[in-house]
């Protein structure tokens, strides 16, 4: 598709808040579903739908998108938005879409976590930490919980998409522990869990429980060296190139 053509098509979802898919063969298979809020030139910010819910929001290239359609399912679904009132929680933090750099700036200066994917898989859950003239500096968080003692960096050039906002992110940010915690503070489990239900939460619901503390238990989940057992490991993330230097 040309440019023109998807720039239209969002305009108009976004003016009647529509749902639209769209296929970014570079970067997924499966397609993205969502309701497009706002776009600039080279920018596209959309609230994630699965399953008639909405799940946080993602900022991805306009560049990347090869396919885009609106009236999913002949209007069925826009009309089930709109008999059972559901829409994305609205975010009440101003965000460029100028640039990546421009919106992480922005999410940083509210202390919004988020994951970046970019160019050979790359993928970077946690906090943002610094912002160079190049390149993104970030706590990273690994599938452990555990926080990188080393920041990482990737080059704002290379990024294809920033999350924030998820209930995935909210959990990993809410429980993560750093390098100094890992000995002497295992994870518990907790006495108020989520409920995955379709209830809405912007970005501020996460702002207010990204930086929750972790207290001792009586029946941690981890073993005595705060590692979790053989049998709850996974396999972490690809990993990035660290922050071994002190230039951008």
């Amino acid at each position: 598709m040309k440019k023109e053509a998807i720039s239209a098509l969002l305009a108009e979802a976004i003016e009647q808040r529509k749902l639209i898919d769209l296929l970014r063969k570079k970067i997924d298979q499966f397609k993205l579903y969502g309701i497009p809020i706002a776009q600039r030139e080279d920018l596209l910010l959309i609230a994630n739908e699965y399953d008639f819910c909405f799940d946080g929001y993602k900022v991805i290239r306009k560049s990347d998108i090869n396919q885009l359609h609106t009236g999913i399912g002949d209007g069925f679904f826009d009309w089930v938005f709109r008999q059972e009132q559901i829409l994305p929680a609205p975010i009440e933090t101003p965000l460029s879409l100028d640039n990546f750099q421009a919106l992480l700036a922005d999410l940083m200066k509210n202390k919004i976590p988020v994951i970046v994917e970019g160019k050979g898989n790359r993928f970077l859950l946690g906090a943002i930490h610094r912002l160079g003239k190049s390149k993104l500096h970030i706590a990273a968080v690994g599938v452990n919980g555990y926080i990188d003692s080393e920041l990482t960096r990737t080059p704002y050039e290379e990024i294809t998409t920033v999350t924030f906002g998820t209930r995935y992110l909210q959990l990993f940010m809410r429980y993560a522990v750093s390098e100094a915690e890992r000995s002497n503070q295992p994870f518990r489990v907790s006495e108020n869990p989520v409920i995955c239900a379709p209830k809405e939460q912007g970005p501020s619901a996460i702002m207010s429980n990204s930086s929750a503390k972790v207290s001792p238990a009586k029946t941690p989940t981890r073993n005595a060296n705060g590692r979790f057992t053989k049998a709850a490991q996974k396999q972490a993330p690809q990993p990035a190139d660290k922050d071994d230097s002190a230039e951008d």
